[in-house]
């Protein structure tokens, strides 16, 4: 109702399953079969080796710098319905972000995704508060709460920073 679509009248009497075979045209023409069964339905086959993995892990890197915003966050997805990106923003989501970025960068250092990773980093440090003894905790703020996941994974994210780009730039906030 709130899309201003129209509403079924009564749920059906029943419903029929069945199952179907398909098969995926990707951008270059390539056809793939989809699998007909099992806990792969619907889900395209392939052989995975080095070479494809690796176009794979560069293309999603190359997907999730893209929704690196221009403050630091991230589009984490719209809403198709309302037409609207999705609002509940998380850090813990976002550090995790952060860290696929720099294993992405390991792979394939470019320095437009270093310049992602950096304004993501810059994000996550945002939300670091202290207690009274300098203690460094990953702060979210919309739902007023520390999230100790996002420290480990803030942790890993910085870490991984200074070992990539042999840098101390986080140590502090690291060791606090």
């Amino acid at each position: 109702k709130q899309t201003g679509r129209r509403t079924l009248p009564a749920p059906p009497d029943g419903c029929i399953l069945f199952q179907c075979i398909g098969w995926l045209c990707d951008e270059d023409n390539q056809v793939h079969a989809l699998s007909a069964s099992g806990p792969n339905y619907g889900r395209r086959q392939v052989e995975l080796h080095g070479d494809y993995a690796k176009s794979l892990a560069h293309s999603a890197a190359g997907f999730l710098a893209d929704q690196v915003r221009e403050d630091g966050s991230f589009l984490y997805g719209m809403d198709p319905r309302f037409d609207r990106e999705l609002d509940d923003y998380n850090m813990v989501r976002h550090a995790g972000a952060v860290w696929s970025l720099l294993c992405a960068y390991r792979l394939a250092p470019e320095e437009a995704l270093a310049e992602k990773i950096d304004k993501s980093i810059a994000y996550l440090l945002d939300a670091v508060v202290y207690d009274a003894q300098g203690c460094a905790y990953l702060y979210e703020a919309k739902q007023d709460e520390i999230k100790l996941g996002g420290c480990a994974l803030a942790v890993a994210a910085l870490t991984e920073y200074m070992d990539v780009f042999q840098s101390k730039t986080h140590q502090e906030v690291c060791t606090a």
